[in-house]
Order: C-alpha cells, then structure tokens, then sequence
C-alpha cells in the first residue's frame, strides 16, 4: 500500500515479517516494512522518511556512523508519534539503541547512551 507522511512525501508500506531487523518496523530507505499495522508506529517511521527527504540520502545514512545523530533522529520520531513522554523515550533509546552500527568498528562510540544523554541530546 502507498502512505503519505506529514509532509506530504508518498512512501510504499510492506505489512510483513521481513526487513524489519528485530524491530516492529523499519525505514529501508525507500519503503517501510512493518510486522503489524500500527498507526502510531507508522507514523514513527514516515517521520524518518521525512526526515531523510529534508536531510537528503546520503546525509541520512549517518545513522549507520554516528551515534549522536542516530539519537537525534529517534528522539524526533519518537515525539513525532506521540505514544510517549520524553523520560520514557530517553529509557527505550538508551536499552534497545545500543551503539552506531558501523560507527563502534571506527571506534567513535563503544557503549550505550544513558537516560540523561538522552535527555542532553534531545
């Protein structure tokens, strides 16, 4: 099925299990996958594609490298669906975020952020 997000970008949406790395959805870059229809969770993830049309593909991809930008774009998201206050989105980045993924094999950052950067970042 095809979504428009906030901004008004259309993105193709996949209800299904796969591309979803652990996660009950995921931003591929150019569609979304998502295990089960969730309003709240969709809008999460066309703020990302939003966020990735204003920022531009590339400049997007620094999720993968630096960790302070990832968080940045997940508080964003975060508050953008509205399911929860910033205290408990600080707590699911610093648990289910770990590190950067490329980002901790050039050694930029090795270990999780806590609860108050979180709330420092954001």
């Amino acid at each position: 099925m095809i979504k428009t997000s906030p901004k008004g970008n259309k993105i193709r949406v996949f209800e299904t299990n796969w591309f979803t790395f652990g996660f009950l959805a995921h931003f591929n870059g150019f569609f979304i996958s998502i295990k089960k229809m969730d309003e709240a969770l969709l809008l999460h993830e066309l703020t990302h594609f939003d966020q990735m049309k204003t920022y531009g593909f590339f400049s997007f991809l620094q999720m993968l490298f630096n960790m302070d930008y990832l968080v940045k774009m997940e508080l964003e998201a975060y508050r953008a669906d509205g399911r929860y206050e910033d205290l408990v989105i600080a707590g699911i980045i610093s648990t289910k975020y770990g590190v950067s993924r490329l980002g901790c094999l050039f050694g930029w950052r090795i270990k999780p952020y806590s609860i108050t950067e979180v709330l420092r970042l954001g």
